[in-house]
């Protein structure tokens, strides 16, 4: 007998299959041979093929874009090579110094290793590129400067909030990198060459590749894409913070701008006499100002503790301020109304007067030459104001303002993937390969996509790619020779305003000492808009002080007032020592005399 028929608990062979489907011994112990089913009757007869419901399973899209700290890697990576491309153009075509991208990537590297913990933990807080870059313009700078603090960087700060780079941020370790080595860079010129797109700044996200591009998030896709070229102010604040962040993180002082280059380059551009320098320098030796992002004058704190800027934090606002306020001192605009202060370096009473009225007459026949030049007498569009193009412009448009205009846009705003077609619609072209950059779409899109690429080879474009690498040549000499017709312009101002100064014959000190009001200085440096508006003349002539200085016109007059305060300051300072000076002389005669006849009492 085979023993599997045997109950494994009592040894008995006698099983009874009861109703519920299971087999039990004699004793009552189940044998757990499981239920016991029979064949259903009514399934008797059945044809046809059997159906069975097969399981779903749920599948997992993998999503191209990357999150986290991987993302943030290939943010970086992105940047890098934003930072790399504007190296590379100012180096080749700027003739900027070849070590230019050795400092620039020292700095960077030190910034990247403050950033470490971000690329390795991936649940690192992270605030994301915009709201970085609102932190870097948290600060109005239209604000007044008791307002404007600075608590973005502080020693003790966690290594995960660190400030990331943002755009802009490129463009500043440039300009500190030439700071760095020397090289005189005003930040005037770095804005225009944003503006006139010779660096990758506008549509900067054109120029990564189309694989790390898809790989980003999309608030990073923001981040690359600006909406316009940053105010003066927004890049001044920019770089002042970065010095800042280098100073207070690794120690790193920045070096003063050179004073003797950027005051000549002020005075030059804006056709003002050369006395101005030599008063300008004594302004700077009086008042303290090094051109410097890390002046003593500027450690002070607010009521919270946080450092404040002033109006004059910023090196070239201290520069151009200095300009200003000589000029005023030496040629106002009003001379019968201000008070000319009195000059210690002046060896005579005989001075110079400007004619204000020549230079404005100087300043505009020089502009509307430039105009002529850089437009080829009003033929083409002046070389960075393709942006600020409006519909109502475009209605007064040439047809060769038009089609530069429309290159512009091809160039920023359209992608390069298709090939030039012709206006059949011949799809045959070597480098048509849209339809394979979509491969990795659904079906419905590749649909869409085909839709699109039959409508634009209705309206083929011309490949720019060729055109640019043909006329790049004759672009540097166009530009080399717009720069020679530009100084030659410029000297020609220079001396149609010097030509137009003659003598001013002062009184002497004494004379000017009794009929002179102390105070009408004073009033008239801060004599409001509202109480007297500006003439043209002195409006005009912030204006051009602002562009060249790169600042706004309410960031230069808040830098010009500041100024003016510390010279009256340091003025009052000097009048109160020759006071005290004064009256101790007197004591000592006093006590002389009396010790001189106490002898004489005695006798």
């Amino acid at each position: 007998m085979n023993e599997e028929d045997a109950c494994n608990q009592c040894g008995s062979t006698d099983f009874t299959l009861e109703d519920d489907g299971r087999t039990y011994c004699a004793n009552g112990h189940d044998q757990e041979r499981g239920i016991a089913t029979a064949e259903d009757d009514a399934d008797f007869g059945r044809q046809g093929r059997l159906f069975k419901k097969k399981d779903i399973k749920s599948k997992t899209r993998i999503s191209k874009v990357l999150r986290g700290a991987k993302a943030h890697q290939l943010y970086l990576q992105a940047w890098q090579l934003i930072l790399w491309k504007q190296c590379y153009i100012l180096v080749h075509q700027k003739a900027l110094p070849p070590e230019l991208w050795t400092v620039v990537r020292n700095l960077w590297i030190l910034w990247l290793d403050k950033l470490e913990a971000r690329l390795h933990d991936p649940l690192a807080s992270f605030s994301g590129p915009d709201q970085e870059a609102n932190q870097d313009s948290d600060s109005d700078p239209h604000a007044t400067s008791g307002a404007e603090t600075d608590n973005e960087e502080h020693p003790t700060v966690a290594k995960k909030d660190y400030p990331g780079p943002t755009l802009i941020d490129t463009v500043v370790l440039i300009y500190l990198s030439t700071l760095l080595l020397r090289q005189f860079l005003p930040l005037q010129t770095l804005h225009a060459w944003l503006t006139n797109s010779t660096i990758p700044y506008i549509r900067a996200i054109r120029h990564i590749p189309h694989d790390m591009r898809s790989r980003l998030p999309s608030e990073y896709h923001h981040s690359f894409d600006p909406l316009g070229i940053p105010s003066p102010d927004t890049l001044q604040l920019a770089v002042y913070r970065r010095s800042k962040m280098f100073h207070t993180y690794f120690g790193m002082e920045t070096p003063s701008l050179n004073q003797n280059l950027l005051l000549m380059h002020y005075i030059r551009e804006m056709a003002l006499p050369i006395e101005v320098y030599s008063m300008a320098r004594q302004l700077g030796r009086i008042l303290g100002f090094t051109l410097s992002y890390h002046d003593d004058e500027e450690n002070r704190r607010n009521v919270k503790g946080h450092p404040r800027r002033a109006a004059t934090s910023y090196p070239e606002a201290q520069a151009i301020s200095m300009t200003i306020v000589a000029t005023k001192i030496l040629f106002p605009f009003k001379p019968a109304s201000e008070n000319r202060h009195d000059i210690s370096a002046t060896t005579s009473n005989t001075m110079f007067q400007m004619n204000w009225d020549a230079w404005q007459d100087a300043k505009t026949t020089f502009d509307t030459a430039m105009h002529q030049l850089e437009t080829i007498n009003g033929t083409r569009l002046k070389p960075g104001s393709e942006i600020n193009v409006t519909e109502q412009d475009v209605l007064t448009m040439t047809g060769d303002q038009l089609d530069q205009y429309m290159d512009w846009f091809q160039q920023t705003w359209t992608e390069q993937t298709a090939s030039t077609v012709g206006a059949e619609g011949d799809q045959s072209g070597p480098n048509n390969n849209r339809q394979d950059s979509f491969r990795s779409q659904t079906s419905e899109q590749e649909n869409v996509n085909s839709v699109d690429q039959t409508i634009l080879n209705l309206f083929p474009l011309e490949d720019l790619d060729s055109t640019r690498k043909t006329d790049h040549a004759s672009q540097q000499e166009q530009d080399s020779r717009l720069e020679t017709q530009r100084t030659a312009l410029l000297d020609q101002r220079i001396m149609e305003v010097q030509s137009s100064l003659h003598p001013l014959h002062l009184p002497p000190p004494a004379v000017a000492a009794t009929t002179s009001n102390p105070n009408l200085s004073r009033e008239s440096a801060h004599m409001s808009n509202e109480s007297m508006p500006r003439p043209e003349i002195h409006q005009t002539f912030y204006a051009e002080a602002a562009r060249i200085a790169c600042l706004s016109e309410a960031a230069l007059e808040r830098a010009i007032v500041r100024t003016e305060d510390l010279v009256e300051k340091w003025r009052k300072e000097k009048i109160r020592e020759e006071v005290m000076g004064r009256a101790d002389e007197l004591d000592e005669h006093e006590q002389l005399d009396t010790e001189q006849q106490a002898p004489g009492s005695e006798t």
